[in-house]
């Protein structure tokens, strides 16, 4: 009996290290293998190239004009595009062609009107060395009421959006599919949804085309100024009408950042993240659904007390990964009253790796105190190398990064230069912490159970009042560094 009691133990903290969804596992370290820094200009998004290296969209500093950016696999530029001097433009998608070419697909403002969203869509194909090899002509009018529409060029040489006729009084308002021809002849638009008129706004975020040539899309729709209670999962055939029409509500304050990936199989999963209020804690949700629509498994993962989930991608060996960024509520206050606008330095890299079945094989965030790294897209290279996007070392980067397994969750962590002499120590149903400025205890949820701050650096806590169970106690010093380490409370 106490052999099969000792091998559920120790099964029991294999799992733990491997499967858990505690919010600070600090499974793997992250390596930096180069780093592209952006200066001023933003990260928006980027695709993998097939001779390794990556092109990027990257916004120019005032927010509205957009350019192209070939990176090597060892960080270095080779070519830059930049479609328009002085003229406001989104780049919308950047795809890779059957043929090798790199099609970027934006909306081009028109004049003045740029304050009323009317924008045309605009198109190229680029060669290895960021030559153009076509452009959709400019003079059709593919006419975009909205620049955060998605505008993407499909496999038959087709341009499809969202038109949504912000300045029509028609009441409900209207949100049409629209797709144009490489010729610049229209087909007919196809309503997909209405809402009623007043405050309200419908807001398509994402649009991928799936391997049957229809597209599935993620919307949400909101009074202004305020969080959308409702997701609506779209899909529609290569004709644009609607195959399923799905919504959910998961939490009230919905964050707008999701992804969408489709499988090999024609399965799809949906990332997205809420919070109960303002306030509560941050939850992740990947759902995943047959080509049909319908719900196979749905996977809830938690983070810091704030979390944002933005990428998701298929690794090589089949793994999914997920990333985004996560804080709590008052590291988040402080960068606001620091730098009196920003609040970039108060997240941390956040990233979580699921099996085909939604199991979470590990979990990890990282970053400093005060550092801000933000992932707004991640690319697999291999298992363990990746592409990531956003913000990085506290500076808007692309950079080239390795994350590999640490020897135990309690040892001491170390970032670059700052050491930390973090020691967790649980002993007769106490759990201490020396040089730490916060100690917790957290359940395999993620949910704090019992915590306390202060600035001696010694920390200790009880986990006499606790029901028998496996848990897990983190640390953290005033340097942002941090330690976590196993509880099992008899």
């Amino acid at each position: 009996m106490k052999t099969f009691f000792l091998f559920v133990l120790l099964y029991s903290l294999a799992l733990f290290l491997c499967a858990s969804t505690n919010l600070y596992s600090q499974s793997m370290d992250i390596q930096t293998i180069w780093e592209y820094r952006l200066d001023t200009n933003t990260f928006k998004s980027m695709i993998m190239t097939d001779d390794g290296g990556i092109i990027a969209s990257i916004t120019m500093p005032g927010g509205d004009l957009d350019y192209v950016l070939k990176l090597n696999s060892e960080g270095k530029k080779e070519w830059s595009f930049v479609p328009f001097n002085n003229k406001s433009f989104f780049i919308k998608s950047l795809q890779k062609t059957d043929s090798g070419k790199i099609a970027v697909s934006a909306l081009e403002a028109i004049g003045d009107l740029r304050m009323f969203d009317i924008c045309w869509g605009y198109s190229v194909l680029l060669d290895k060395n960021g030559e153009i090899t076509w452009q959709k002509p400019r003079d059709t009018k593919d006419i975009v009421s909205q620049y955060h529409s998605p505008y993407i060029r499909t496999k038959n040489n087709e341009f499809v959006n969202f038109f949504i006729p912000s300045l029509v009084t028609d009441d409900p308002y209207r949100f049409y599919f629209r797709r144009m021809n490489k010729d610049g002849i229209k087909g007919d638009d196809k309503l997909f949804d209405s809402v009623e008129k007043g405050e309200a706004m419908l807001v398509v975020p994402k649009l991928i085309e799936t391997k049957d040539n229809g597209f599935l899309t993620m919307y949400y729709t909101t009074e202004k100024f305020s969080y959308h209670p409702s997701w609506y999962l779209l899909k529609l055939d290569d004709k644009g009408n609607v195959v399923f029409k799905k919504n959910w509500t998961e939490l009230p304050a919905n964050e707008t950042a999701l992804d969408i990936l489709e499988l090999p199989d024609g399965s799809f999963l949906v990332l997205t993240s809420s919070r109960e209020n303002l306030g509560s804690k941050g939850v992740g949700f990947l759902r995943k659904f047959s080509a049909d629509g319908t719900l196979l498994t749905k996977k809830t993962f938690t983070g810091s007390e704030l979390l944002w989930l933005k990428s998701l991608a298929l690794m090589p060996n089949g793994n999914i990964i997920a990333a985004g960024q996560t804080t709590t509520y008052k590291e988040y206050e402080e960068a606001i009253d620091q730098t009196l606008l920003y609040s970039y330095p108060a997240f941390d890299g956040f990233v979580t790796v699921f099996n085909q079945n939604l199991d979470i094989q590990w979990q990890t965030t990282f970053g400093k105190k005060g550092i801000g790294e933000i992932i707004t897209t991640i690319i697999p290279i291999t298992n363990e190398e990746f592409y990531i996007g956003g913000f990085y070392n506290n500076e808007r980067a692309i950079a080239r990064v390795k994350f590999t397994p640490v020897t135990s969750v309690a040892e001491e962590v170390q970032h670059p230069a700052i050491s930390s002499s973090i020691v967790l120590d649980y002993t007769q149903g106490k759990v201490q912490a020396f040089d730490a400025e916060d100690l917790g205890i957290y359940d395999v949820l993620g949910q704090r159970l019992l915590g306390m701050s202060g600035e001696r650096g010694n920390l200790a806590l009880d986990t006499q009042g606790l029901p028998a169970g496996l848990y897990y106690a983190h640390a953290q010093d005033k340097h942002g560094n941090r330690s976590t380490l196993p509880l099992i409370v008899r």
